[in-house]
């Protein structure tokens, strides 16, 4: 399926509105007008130009595209009721087609989001486990002995390190948590581990922040 341009989405919505009153023009039970008839065709025309002529003629059916790309007196077709029968159809076809297109760009957007969302996510993460390279040092040390030797004022500043790293592993497990539901059951599996990580590391950093809490 050819990718839209953004162009292309806001005057496909826009043209929304005129192909639903061609829909509920042609399913009225009526001798069709050669004006009727070339209102269709335009909209075709505009429609096959915005997405691709060969999507079109697949979805509403190669019959009656056929008939009004041939050079054909419109005031003689409108009273075919074979053509008038053919054109409901096509009417109904075409608008129902730019209705799922459009459904179908808004997914493409909401993915086109969801891997941006989780391209930041990884340089989030990325950037985490460099400044945790530093806190882990720190807190084997806590989880020894001679870290209780520490002095007040070194106890408090590490205290507060820990956690400042603490409200950063939380909020960011939290948007991990939110990108997974995004996704259902089709999860990435960085996103998966990203969580099992950032689980890990949260649990860790609390369990060494208790300790240096009863140590003081």
């Amino acid at each position: 399926m050819t990718k839209l341009s953004r162009d292309a989405i806001r005057e496909l919505r826009q043209s929304l509105p005129v192909l639903e009153r061609l829909e509920k023009l042609f399913a009225r039970p009526h001798l069709l007008t050669g004006d009727e008839i070339r209102q269709l065709k335009r909209a075709y025309d505009r429609v096959s130009e915005l997405t691709s002529s060969a999507e079109v003629r697949t979805w509403v059916g190669s019959i009656w595209v056929h008939m009004v790309d041939q050079d054909q007196d419109w005031e003689l077709w409108s009273t075919n009721r074979e053509v008038t029968e053919n054109a409901r159809t096509f009417s109904e076809r075409l608008y129902t087609y730019v209705q799922e297109r459009l459904e179908s760009e808004k997914v493409e957007e909401l993915l086109d989001r969801l891997t941006q969302e989780n391209a930041s996510l990884k340089e989030q993460l990325a950037e985490l486990r460099q400044r945790e390279s530093i806190y882990l040092s720190i807190i084997g040390e806590v989880e020894t002995p001679a870290a209780y030797s520490l002095s007040p004022q070194s106890r408090e500043i590490l205290l507060n390190s820990l956690r400042r790293q603490e409200t950063t592993l939380t909020k960011n497990l939290s948007r991990l948590r939110e990108a997974k539901v995004k996704y259902g059951l089709n999860v990435p599996l960085d996103i998966l581990n990203g969580i099992d990580q950032t689980q890990a590391e949260l649990e860790q950093i609390t369990a060494s922040i208790a300790s240096l809490e009863e140590a003081a």
